[in-house]
């Protein structure tokens, strides 16, 4: 079966009227949606963020709310920046339940889920520079970021050694 064919010249320009105008259609539909994006992207980008990663103004609303989320982790983890404070509180967490075995037991436990969340939180951290994150930012801005991603990892791993050490400390319970 042939395709009926526009064979009169008014006809030609009812349909290109009518493709143009779906085409204009789209492309206001399309700017809507970026100024609708853009303009939460600037009231996210207000927001005091609380943790130890650096956001960005550049990125996008997915990469900013993963960033936020795996601030938020971090500050539920118990992140510290102060290591000393930090080993010197684990020690004392367990000095309450020694010589009570079952108590004793349920804060090993609990260290070792503690560790498993910071074992997932340094996969996060791992995910974001591996993602793409990195596109979206100037050179200076991926330095800014690798570099708090970074500090941030080494603190992480310098808790989890000091929760280990005082598990080690213990022998096995």
């Amino acid at each position: 079966m042939a395709r009926s064919q526009a064979s009169t010249p008014e006809k030609k320009k009812l349909l290109k009227s009518a493709r143009n105008r779906r085409c204009y259609e789209k492309k206001m539909r399309l700017q809507a949606t970026r100024e609708r994006l853009a303009a939460g992207n600037n009231a996210r980008r207000r927001e005091r963020v609380p943790g130890p990663l650096i956001l960005s103004k550049n990125l996008s609303i997915l990469n900013s709310d993963e960033l936020r989320d795996l601030n938020a982790r971090l500050q539920a983890w118990g992140f510290v920046d102060d290591h000393a404070a930090f080993v010197a509180d684990v020690e004392e967490s367990v000095l309450p339940v020694l010589g009570k075995k079952e108590q004793l037991r349920k804060w090993v436990r609990a260290q070792e889920d503690w560790l498993e969340e910071g074992k997932s939180l340094l996969a996060g951290m791992q995910q974001v520079i591996t993602g793409t994150v990195l596109f979206e930012l100037t050179p200076h801005e991926v330095g800014e970021l690798f570099h708090s991603i970074m500090c941030t990892s080494y603190k992480v791993q310098y808790m989890m050694v000091g929760v280990e050490f005082a598990l080690d400390k213990l022998g096995d319970v």
